[in-house]
């Protein structure tokens, strides 16, 4: 299948939440729907809807409230579908049903302003970048939603239980990059400490800790202040915190020992003696206790933080390496890549129940709900133990099954991450699987033989994959929520869409004011919208790039602006192309310009008369050698 160019338009966004609450309800085919909308922050909802305007920047919690009015019980068994989007003068009042259609196709130039049922696939590559691409285009024909850069290559990352901040550890810059979702760019650069990697965001969502040459770093949330740095040992380090996030355990591989830490103090209150060489370390909710792997002994230590006491070890063989438990924290997963073996024992009393020989040098694992997947470093394949015959079977001897997870061993990467390169996809038992020498991310859902489809991620090599979700998600029974970032002031109409029993709802006239802060700096009076293109981007040869403006406001093109002016920067910021956009009636301008490489290039917008900045929107495209798009 030919690639063709990828290409979003990318609209800045004003960080402030302070809002107020709406309540919209209507009756659609027997189904009652409410709409509520209020401050992410808090707050209930109110009936002065009609008078309510929130603003450009808040974060606002959206949720349906599903009925079915015959029985007046709520609606399960559902999965809606919404969006929010902006309304213009040119948009006609009785657009509905046609907005939802274009939005269900799910094409790149008929998307809502918010998508609230969208989710992301975020790569961390070999190189300094993290890729962000939106699967709901296509598993076969993925699109490329953002490019971010790092100082340097990433090893770990971990994000916020809201999924309003992405962190992403780089060991050779000492320093943590902050990512913000809602415009996939870096917004700060924490100093850490040498050689940062492991990250873990404790369970309350107080405390971000890092893992560094010395011991930890840890960093208040959501200020991102440095809130203390600790030395447990001669490292590297594991970290891991119990479900109350009271403790911290550190695990110290030089020094042969644990370190526990104080969350309120921040302060280490026990150095534990282990066996040989700890690593990972992992903890179950159900006996709450910590499990550390010594590699070079092949024992399993246990830990009791809150008695300040160690248990008896689980003995395994030399060798082992990462530790895990399943969903519930009964049964620990532990890979043993040296002898080609996957032990998995009970945490209530540490006994091996089963053990999985398995094929290459076994390295992580990660769940789902039904299934343990195992990475081998040796293999391409990728292996399943079904978690219900772990639980219901007493042979110690258990059967594995597998799938190809692309055409490369993941021991072909030269820089393994610490982040997960097999993650599980929202809303349905899937998962994805990042192939760093194919240059792919794998979708792969369970019961199939083979992944059903692929991301591609635009040459790069995905080290780790990361899912973040902004769907609806259901939070009780017929109640569906989601939070989003309100991007720019208007007014709004949400889309419900629901397949069965068929329902399209809309609730107009939603309005979202400016800033006065910002109003007459920063927004721009115009908006942009590339037209598609229809044939790959080839190097050498003269590209027309074609684009509509219009005003925001009354929604008519916004014709004969003399100052609109494109910047095309070729990445990693190589060459620059800067030049005059001619319109050419309607409200649509072209550019011409010839790419000289191939590659990922920055395509800029600009007019100063239409408050349009060179920050405010740009869009991506990709630049193939001829010949390669049919590869």
């Amino acid at each position: 299948m030919p690639k063709y160019p990828q290409l979003l338009l990318i609209l800045a966004l004003v960080s402030v939440a302070n809002s107020g609450d709406l309540v919209r309800s209507a009756v659609n085919n027997g189904i009652s729907i409410e709409l509520s909308m209020g401050s992410a922050a808090g707050g209930g909802a109110t009936s002065q809807a009609s008078a309510h305007k929130f603003r450009e920047g808040d974060d606002v919690t959206i949720q349906f409230r599903l009925t079915d009015t015959a029985t007046r019980e709520p609606l399960n068994g559902v999965s809606p579908a919404a969006w929010m989007d902006l309304l213009t003068g040119a948009t006609p009042a009785d657009s509905c049903d046609k907005s939802v259609k274009a939005f269900l196709e799910g094409t790149l130039f008929s998307r809502a302003e918010l998508d609230l049922n969208s989710y992301y696939v975020l790569a961390m590559n070999e190189d300094p970048t993290v890729t962000v691409v939106d699967p709901l285009f296509g598993y076969g024909n993925s699109k490329l939603l953002a490019l971010i850069e790092l100082k340097s290559p990433g090893d770990d990352w971990a994000i916020t239980r809201d999924q309003r901040l992405l962190f992403v550890s780089m060991p050779q810059a000492g320093q943590i990059a902050v990512i913000d979702p809602d415009v996939w760019r870096v917004i700060s650069n924490l100093e850490a400490g040498e050689h940062v990697n492991r990250l873990v965001i404790q369970p309350d969502g107080h405390y971000l800790w890092a893992a560094t040459d010395s011991g930890v770093t840890v960093f208040s949330l959501p200020d991102l202040k440095m809130a203390g740095r600790i030395a447990t040992g001669a490292g590297p380090h594991w970290i891991v915190t119990g479900e109350d996030s009271q403790f911290a355990f550190v695990s110290n591989a030089g020094a042969r020992t644990v370190s526990l830490i104080d969350v309120a103090t921040l302060r280490k209150v026990q150095d534990f003696k282990t066996g040989l060489r700890p690593t990972f370390v992992a903890y179950s909710p159900l006996s709450e206790l910590a499990y550390v792997s010594n590699e070079e002994d092949g024992t399993v230590s246990r830990i009791d933080g809150k008695g300040r006491k160690t248990l008896p070890p689980v003995q395994l063989k030399p060798g082992i390496g990462q530790i895990r438990f399943a969903p519930g924290g009964r049964y620990g997963f532990v890979v043993n890549p040296t002898i080609d073996k996957v032990y998995i024992f009970d945490a209530a009393d540490g006994q091996i129940l089963h053990t999985a020989t398995v094929e290459k040098t076994p390295d992580s694992v990660t769940f789902t709900e039904k299934l343990a997947y195992i990475r081998q470093r040796g293999s391409e394949n990728v292996l399943m133990i079904p978690l219900d015959v772990v639980a219901s079977s007493s042979d110690q001897s258990i059967g594995v099954a597998d799938f190809p997870g692309g055409q490369s061993p993941p021991g072909k990467m030269a820089n393994p991450s610490s982040a997960d390169g097999i993650v599980q996809a929202p809303g349905e038992l899937s998962v994805l699987v990042a192939n760093a020498e194919d240059k792919m991310i794998y979708f792969y859902k369970e019961g199939m033989a083979a992944p059903m489809g692929s991301f591609s991620n635009y040459s790069r090599k995905p080290r780790a994959v990361l899912v973040v979700d902004r769907s609806l998600k259901q939070q009780s029974p017929g109640v569906f929520q989601t939070t989003v970032k309100l991007r720019r002031p208007g007014k709004y109409r949400v889309a419900f869409f629901l397949d069965s029993p068929r329902v399209v709802q809309c609730f107009e006239q939603i309005e979202v004011a400016p800033r006065p802060q910002v109003a007459d700096k920063a927004n721009s009076l115009i908006q942009v919208t590339a037209h598609p293109l229809t044939q790959p981007i080839h190097v050498g040869e003269p590209l027309r790039l074609q684009f509509e403006l219009r005003d925001l406001k009354t929604g008519t093109p916004a014709d004969e602006l003399q100052d609109v002016t494109i910047k095309v920067i070729e990445e990693p910021a190589a060459s620059q192309v800067r030049e005059r956009a001619k319109n050419v009636g309607n409200g649509v301008y072209e550019v011409q310009f010839t790419p000289s490489e191939r590659g990922i290039y920055h395509v800029y917008f600009e007019s100063a008369s239409h408050r349009l900045t060179l920050a405010g929107s740009y869009l991506m495209l990709e630049v193939v050698a001829k010949g390669d798009d049919s590869k």
